[in-house]
């Protein structure tokens, strides 16, 4: 099974976009096609980006609850002991983290500057749209 960990960006524009790409690997998730690895700092700014005010315009308080336990529920924690500095902008840097400690084969991102590094570690960076291919 491929194991992967998914940016925050994605979630979020599945959240919004309900008939979206980003929307398909939450499909892809609950019929545990994938195993999902997250950080402790991946779910804390996938929070922070919830409560957002422009998010919360656009997404229910109900929608974004049950983001937050659907990943409760599925995702395996991993705790990265590593600190890695290698992307342009450092906030990057805790998505590679977590795919180093978690040992997962992709990084699904719609990030410019991840994408831009094509892998890490033997590890493919993908967009959504590749991500999806595999399946």
């Amino acid at each position: 099974m491929v194991k992967a960990v998914v940016d925050t960006n994605v979630f979020i524009s599945g959240l919004l976009l309900k008939k979206s790409l980003p929307r398909k690997i939450f499909l892809l998730l609950k019929e545990k096609k994938f195993e999902l690895s997250i950080s402790p700092l991946i779910f804390a700014e996938i929070l922070r980006t919830l409560n957002k005010p422009k998010i919360r315009k656009l997404v229910s308080l109900e929608d974004c609850k049950e983001l937050i336990v659907f990943l409760e529920s599925v995702a395996t924690f991993v705790f990265p002991k590593e600190k890695i500095s290698l992307c342009r902008d450092p906030e990057d840097n805790i998505i590679l983290e977590c795919a180093s400690a978690g040992k997962v084969d992709k990084i699904v991102t719609g990030d410019t500057d991840l994408l831009s590094l094509k892998s890490f570690r033997g590890i493919s960076i993908v967009t959504p749209k590749e991500f999806l291919k595999l399946f």
